[in-house]
């Protein structure tokens, strides 16, 4: 049993050694949002760039019953806007849930 990776090969086993040092160093996490933390700013985005508001994302949570929209911060993610929301779900649980910003809550 000690000596089991020994059957994985050698490309495996080099495979491995070099990838740890990737998860330690943070370089295979996702790139954080850049959100917009001013809605005075935000809302000229959400104008210019043709995003659903607030209110009809707000609207959609309710007509879709997934929960009743607390916050909502307005983020670009990879060339795409979404909505990171905190939701108040059904029994009082609260969830946070990043939405695309065009269609929210669309399925």
């Amino acid at each position: 049993m000690m000596y089991e990776f020994l059957r994985l090969g050698r490309a495996a086993v080099i495979a491995v050694v070099l990838a740890v040092p990737l998860l330690h160093s943070g370089a295979m996490h996702a790139a954080p949002l850049a959100c917009i933390a001013d809605w005075s700013r935000a809302s000229r985005v959400v104008a210019k760039e043709r995003l659903a508001p607030v209110s009809q994302l707000s609207r959609a949570a309710r007509e879709k019953r997934v929960g009743h929209v607390l916050t909502a911060t307005l983020c670009s993610d990879r060339g795409r806007f979404v909505y990171r929301v905190l939701l108040r779900r059904a029994g009082g649980r609260i969830q946070s849930v990043t939405v695309d910003a065009r269609t929210p809550f669309a399925r």
